[in-house]
């Protein structure tokens, strides 16, 4: 059944016009320095949003835009944190929850009522639910509860978020309207960060998630790596390269000309943001996902042939804006500091003898901080101190120090479900699917490969972006189950009663 109601064309503009007035309204709350972080988001909460989603005429369409477009926003409110690296510091209140939350009331009230009669729990979202059990042990018999409760209630954010959209998703038209705010997450985080590199100036935005300029300093590069407002420029790459791929490879579908207009800005924007990140390990997981999105494209017959230029066109824009860059890339490669990477090899010589002291089921979830100390044997990680020591830059050996070879082996198995998902996807008919489909697949291998050099995923936004990418992928796998997905991607009528005449389906 629909949860979300078929609406006019009118209505994507509508709600995009009331969530930027609320958004708007919000910043200038926040803004204000008589207002606290909490007083806001209850006022927030208690009269813009509900307005906004009045006013825009689909309520719960706004706000899964909402939830979209602030997915990969740091913005919160923190209850009580133990700050440190490698996993949730704390209890908070995203500016995501705002959205969340409501749209959860409405499931369930959507399943009592019996318009949803059985709410889906795909089988990757049974792996979590095991790992959080896991995590529940660690809060039951482990050594740093409270640590590991903080992870649990973010894995149990995360689900929410994942199954909201799963069970949200009834028709492909649904599935398209809600890539829309993902494009313009990328298009407004684009902005940030290259507003940051052309002014060459913080804009006082740690609140939303803005790295401090004496952070990205001490990287080195005297400012001139841009964050936008992801905490750190790695991230920010990290962001982009399981995101650009979305936009691309609609740009191979039947869309419409508007849609491929957004489409194009906000690549051009990604790309040229992703480039001043410095971010290796951002641009080597976009060439990944590239080069995945280039060979599914040529290889389903229709994009092949109509879109042989495209092909083309796109490898030269990666070529132009590299060499645009040469400057900076080629710093960035050959200008690395051998002490960092010096770094990270001794953490994962700490991580393996914890590994093999504990095989089977880790030292518990979100506990490296605390227990690698009694594993270092080097001068160099003898000065931190609890909370101060670094993380492993591999998140794959962050599972497996913290949730052991059964941890790792639930999580591995839950992401290879997610990709062969994507797989068996590539036979669906619909042009528009499929290019969601690989994008999203690309983007969720982009995040996979990142994970052997960095731990970002352990941070809010990226995991939000990668539960949506998984969402999309097994919303996909379950319309073509359903028989849905190769009804024709066309607009409502003016009345909103049937299809209209339009050939492609456009975001107005």
């Amino acid at each position: 059944m629909d949860l979300v109601p078929e609406k006019a064309p009118s209505s994507a503009p509508r709600v995009l016009l009331a969530l930027g007035a609320a958004m708007a309204a919000s910043l200038v709350v926040l803004a204000l320095p008589v207002v606290k972080p909490l007083q806001a988001i209850g006022l927030l909460s208690a009269f813009f949003i509900p307005a906004a989603a009045w006013f825009s005429g689909n309520p719960r369409l706004f706000l899964l835009w909402g939830l979209l477009i602030t997915a990969p926003m740091e913005f919160s409110k923190y209850f009580v944190s133990t700050p440190h690296f490698g996993g949730e510091v704390g209890i908070r209140l995203e500016a995501s929850d705002v959205f969340l939350v409501p749209l959860i009331i409405m499931l369930l009230a959507d399943h009592l009522r019996g318009r949803l009669p059985v709410i889906r729990v795909p089988f990757v979202g049974r792996c979590w639910i095991f790992l959080m059990l896991m995590g529940v042990g660690t809060m039951v018999f482990g050594t740093f509860k409270s640590a590991a409760g903080y992870e649990v209630v973010r894995m149990f954010k995360v689900l929410a978020l994942f199954l909201v959209l799963v069970n949200h998703i009834a028709r492909p038209r649904m599935l398209q309207q809600l890539v829309i705010p993902v494009i313009i997450g990328i298009a407004l985080e684009s902005v940030a960060g290259l507003s940051q590199y052309f002014l060459k100036a913080n804009f006082g935005l740690g609140w939303l998630g803005e790295p401090d300029k004496e952070i990205v300093d001490s990287l080195g590069f005297q400012g001139s790596r841009i964050g936008a407002l992801m905490i750190h420029p790695n991230v920010f790459g990290a962001y982009l390269a399981m995101c650009l791929p979305i936009p691309i490879a609609l740009l191979f579908s039947s869309v419409s000309r508007s849609y491929k207009v957004l489409a194009i800005v906000t690549i051009l924007l990604g790309e040229a943001a992703l480039v001043l990140t410095l971010s290796r390990t951002g641009w080597i997981s976009f060439g990944f996902a590239m080069l995945i999105v280039l060979v599914l494209t040529l290889l389903h017959r229709r994009m092949r042939r109509r879109h042989v230029m495209l092909h083309g066109a796109v490898i030269g824009l990666v070529v132009v804006f590299g060499l645009v860059f040469s400057t900076q890339i080629i710093a960035r490669f050959y200008g690395s500091d051998p002490n960092a990477l010096r770094m990270r090899f001794e953490l994962m010589d700490i991580a393996w003898r914890m590994i093999q002291d504990k095989p089977l089921f880790g030292f518990g979830l979100n506990s490296w901080t605390w227990e690698m100390h009694d594993y270092t044997h080097t001068p160099l990680f003898k000065h931190f101190k609890g909370a101060d020591a670094p993380p492993i830059h591999n998140i794959y050996l962050i599972f497996w120090v913290e949730q052991g070879t059964l941890g790792l082996l639930v999580w591995m198995i839950g992401n290879v479900t997610v990709i062969w998902m994507a797989i068996k996807n590539l036979a669906v008919k619909n042009d528009v699917l499929y290019a969601i489909n690989i994008g999203c697949l690309a983007g969720f291998s982009a995040i996979l490969l990142d994970g052997l050099a960095d731990w970002v995923i352990r941070l809010n936004s990226i995991m939000r972006v990668y539960w949506t990418l998984a969402a999309l992928i097994v919303a996909i796998r379950m319309l073509d189950r359903r028989g849905l997905v190769d009804e024709p991607t066309t607009a409502p009528d003016e009345r909103g009663e049937g299809p209209g005449p339009a050939e492609t389906w456009t975001p107005a």
